[in-house]
């Protein structure tokens, strides 16, 4: 069982009873303006296709949203002030229309810059678009109507009123109806286009106001106004209904939503957004400017458009502030909280116990017991408890009494019945004061304590056996926990290793050789199928069966790349989850990881050494840095139900230049070719869920050039530099998941053998008249940046007075220290931001989410090291793995150099020889390709 990586579920759209009302209450807005790549600030019409992508028709362009990157859609150079698009649709063949001031224009495939289509027959404002068949477009102008046969391009004008020069001509706004024909809004008249017949049905409006706008919800047209609010037509009875005033009769935009049906969605210009109730005829809700940001404020009253989408996201088109629209968030995970009882949220917790409505919470401040059936509570800090630190809650077998574990406190008997908390002495020297991580029963009744004091089984709270290192086999150092598996063995976790016990011996002698018998294992935990997995302090969990006769590391399997999997459980469906120190995730034993995070409802993703807990509805029960966290198993099959938005390389970019329009789509793998010299690409991928982009989690792999799954997280561009010649398989996909892979094939030309000879010759006479010259500046340089660089860490490595005083007063634990360390070595080695030579510790400590201080005591004080010799071992380390997997012919010492994050050569070789004892050219010739 392996894996290389893991999935982050695309969140698309959740079934209308599992999501809240949440298209206007949301979590956060996030605003989109020319800054992002808008063409202009000023939103007119906002269009998603059926593919996920967003048109935004601004004042100025054309402009296409993946989730991470806008694109930018060019108008012929000729057509000035044509720019102003009014209304976007897609075809079934992927063509995009836009309808602007002047005219209807076309995007082929929606790749290309756009072309003007029948500029001497649609020279007016074009202000709807709408297919009413595979291959008919109606186009709305001021015009009248123009129906035009995109397959055999041939278009007709069909007038609403027989005066061509009528005011009522001019169409405001289309909508397709059941298949069978066609609603057409004018200024002050509403028509019926029937397909079958072609015959056009016409109701005069009976407000003076001219109309806009119209949605559809149930047998109801509900049409937006210029002056006179919202009207309402009865598509069965043929009539209009009384006018919705909503308090702001000036409506810029309308939709009806799709997953509350009887909710409409208005816009104004001047007063935000309303959503109103169909049934109360009352507005529920309003979004204005003064709306406070985390319920989703509005960057301006004046909104010009509105769209709330299938997916339930809100896109709000304003009038000179760009777009808004609200990320797409699950509601899989919450934080526990009783009302008027106990509210978990920011509450590190560290143990657990649930019992239906009943609950026992071990945090970082205290144990609380909560009892919802009965609205009974009770807290405990303080001096009721020596330590107000809680490592471990467990029920008795009949559960009539938990026992509790502390850090330096000792063990607690609590009843539940009565609220009694007391001491537990144990009969043991010191286990009053000592520490106690876990407590178990095994099959015969007897009770296990994994303590600082060793291992301690009791029987009717009496002590019959107490291993210690002096005693036994058992390892040296605290005792973390003890499971007992399926079998009745005791696997014995240490701080320093393993042990078993077998019903009558603890011994350490019986591990196979390539066990991680000799690693500090935090947890372990047996599957349904018999499996035991173990999880070390650091890297990959470790899975074996029962005998030991099949076992190894599940790569990646946790998503810890190195550090700690605080445990490992199994759900009702038999899917294993992880809790790490840096999210959770999922494994489905078809080989698919899940990695969850914030935007899954998530408040921390650091998980703590809590033994989760799943309840008897198959809801599972997590301690979380940020509280106690509930999985709503129920919300998470139908989110896993739910299609995923297939991954898309959106944009590619070459030299600079936006070439998507040449990646031929015709093939089964599409094909871009490089051409000439060409030599850089940029490939931007789609995010078409519209999760919160630092949240979107990716993978990808060009074969022959990189060795592995590269990560790629939120809106990064991928870069390739100097592809060698062929055609090779670019893949990317969902973190860990193979079945949502996307490939494209990237050709470059082979170089023909004379190209090779004449570049050789002409390197040879350019080359050799300014080598010289070269050589010179460089000495000069480098002697400048190794005096600047010499300077720059002898003022990090020098401390002031005032610095150490400050270390002695503000002293950082040393666990703080080591979560700091861990964070800093999870960056390194996935981030790399050694490789920028101008990094400095601030820029480190933001990264890592801790002070400068912070970060200046763990390196000074605690590791006795400076951040340079810190930062330069990494530049070392990447400088061998770049000489074991590069073509050195391709590169000076300098240039690699460079590539690891060393400012000049002279301070590259100095670094090197200090932590390695020898020259890079020494190493390089003990370590030959």
């Amino acid at each position: 069982m392996k894996s290389r990586g893991f999935l982050l579920p695309l969140l698309i759209a959740l079934a209308a009873l599992l999501l809240p009302s949440v298209l206007l209450s949301a979590r956060e807005m996030k605003s989109l303006t020319t800054v992002d790549g808008m063409s202009d600030l000023l939103v007119n019409t906002i269009y998603k296709d059926p593919r996920g992508y967003v048109w935004i028709g601004t004042g100025s362009g054309l402009d296409r949203f993946d989730g991470n990157h806008i694109r930018q859609f060019r108008f012929p150079a000729d057509e000035y002030g044509a720019n102003r698009v009014n209304a976007i649709i897609r075809s079934k063949n992927g063509d995009i229309y836009a309808g602007t001031h002047q005219g209807l224009f076309r995007s082929e495939r929606g790749l290309s810059d756009l072309t003007r289509l029948f500029p001497d027959k649609i020279n007016s404002a074009v202000n709807a678009l709408a297919f009413g068949g595979k291959n008919t477009l109606y186009i709305g102008t001021r015009q009248g109507l123009f129906i035009y046969d995109t397959a055999n391009e041939e278009l007709k004008q069909r007038l609403l009123q027989q005066d061509a020069l009528a005011r009522d001509n001019e169409v405001t706004a289309l909508l397709p109806y059941a298949g069978t024909g066609l609603w057409i809004l004018s200024l002050n008249h509403l028509y019926f286009l029937d397909f079958k017949s072609g015959r056009i049905s016409d109701y005069k409006s009976p407000s003076p106001w001219p109309m806009m706008h119209m949605a559809l919800s149930g047998n109801t047209l509900h049409i937006g106004t210029q002056g006179g609010g919202v009207l309402s037509f009865d598509i069965i009875t043929k009539r209009f209904g009384p006018a919705i005033s909503i308090g702001n009769n000036i409506v810029t935009g309308i939709s009806a939503s799709t997953l509350h049906p009887g909710e409409l969605h208005i816009s104004t210009d001047g007063d935000g957004i309303f959503r109103y109730s169909i049934a109360s005829r009352s507005v529920t809700e309003h979004l204005s400017a003064s709306t406070p940001a985390q319920e989703g404020g509005l960057d301006s009253n004046s909104v010009y458009s509105l769209l709330v989408d299938e997916d339930g996201i809100l896109w709000i088109g304003y009038y000179q502030n760009g777009l808004a629209y609200t990320p797409h968030y699950s509601n899989i995970f919450d934080v526990f909280a009783a009302p008027g009882l106990l509210d978990t949220r920011n509450m590190a917790v560290r143990a657990l116990a649930v019992d239906g409505k009943r609950k026992l919470i071990g945090t970082r401040n205290g144990l609380y017991f909560i009892d919802e059936a009965t609205n009974r509570s009770a807290a405990f800090k303080r001096p009721q408890i020596a330590s107000d630190l809680i490592f471990s809650i467990t029920p008795s077998p009949d559960k009539s009494t938990y026992y509790i574990g502390t850090y330096n406190g000792g063990m607690y008997r609590f009843n539940p019945s009565t609220l009694a908390l007391t001491p537990f002495d144990g009969g043991v020297d010191g286990l009053s004061s000592g520490t106690v991580f876990d407590v178990e029963f095994d099959r015969e009744g007897t009770m296990w304590v994994a303590s600082s004091l060793g291992l301690i089984g009791y029987r009717h709270d009496k002590p019959v056996h107490h291993f210690t290192a002096a005693n036994s086999q058992l390892p040296d150092g605290n005792v973390y926990e003890i499971f007992f598996d399926s079998t009745g063995r005791g696997w014995v976790c240490t701080e320093n290793g393993m042990a078993i016990w077998d019903g009558k011996s603890l011994h350490t002698d019986n591990f196979p050789k390539g066990f991680i018998d000799k690693v500090k294992i935090r947890n372990v935990f047996e599957d349904s199928e018999g499996d035991l997995y173990f999880s070390p302090d650091r890297g990959d969990v470790f899975r074996s069966n029962h005998a030991l006769t099949e076992f190894g590391p599940i790569e990646d399997a946790s998503g810890a790349h190195g550090q700690t999997t605080t445990f490992t459980i199994e759900d009702s469906d038999g899917s294993l989850w992880f809790g790490t120190e840096n999210g959770l995730s999922r494994y489905d034993r078809r080989g698919n990881f899940n990695m969850f995070n914030n935007a899954d409802g998530l408040p921390n993703l650091v998980f703590t050494l809590c033994k989760p807990v799943i309840d008897s509805q198959g809801d599972l029960w997590m301690g979380n840095t940020a509280g106690l966290v509930r999985l709503d198993y129920e919300r998470l099959k139908n989110e896993l139900a739910i299609p995923r938005r297939p991954l898309e390389v959106s944009a590619i970019f070459v030299n600079g230049r936006d070439v998507t329009s040449r990646l031929d789509r015709s093939r089964d793998i599409p094909l871009f070719r490089l051409e000439g010299q060409e030599n850089e690409v940029m490939l931007h991928i789609s995010n078409l869920a519209y999760i919160p982009s630092r949240y979107q989690q990716l993978e990808y792999r060009l074969e022959g050039v990189d060795e592995s799954w590269r990560p790629l997280h939120g809106d990064q561009p991928i870069h390739y530099y100097d592809l060698p010649g062929g055609e090779r398989r670019f893949t990317v996909r969902y973190a860990g998941n193979a079945d949502t892979e996307v490939s494209i094939l990237i050709s470059r030309p082979q170089r023909c053998s004379w190209e090779i000879a004449v570049i050789a010759v002409l390197i040879v006479l350019l080359g050799g008249a300014g080598i010289a010259i070269w050589r010179h500046r460089q000495a000069v340089r480098e002697a400048r940046e190794e005096r600047e660089a010499e300077q720059r860490e002898a003022a990090t490595a020098a401390e002031t007075p005032e610095e150490n005083q400050s270390y002695r007063t503000s002293r950082i634990s040393d666990e703080e220290c080591k979560r700091i360390l861990r964070i800093l070595d999870r960056i390194m080695a996935e981030e790399k931001p050694y490789k920028n030579a101008d990094l400095k510790s601030s820029d480190l400590a933001r990264m890592a989410g801790t002070s400068s201080h912070a970060l200046s005591y763990l390196f000074n004080q605690y590791l006795k090291r400076s951040y340079y010799d810190y930062v330069n071992h990494y530049r070392v380390e990447e400088f061998k793995r770049l000489a074991s997997t590069v073509d050195r012919s391709r590169y000076t010492l300098t240039a690699m150099s460079e590539m690891c994050g060393f400012s000049s050569r002279a301070s590259f070789f100095r670094h090197f020889k200090a932590i390695t004892g020898i020259t890079p050219a020494e190493y390089l010739k003990q370590n030959p390709d």
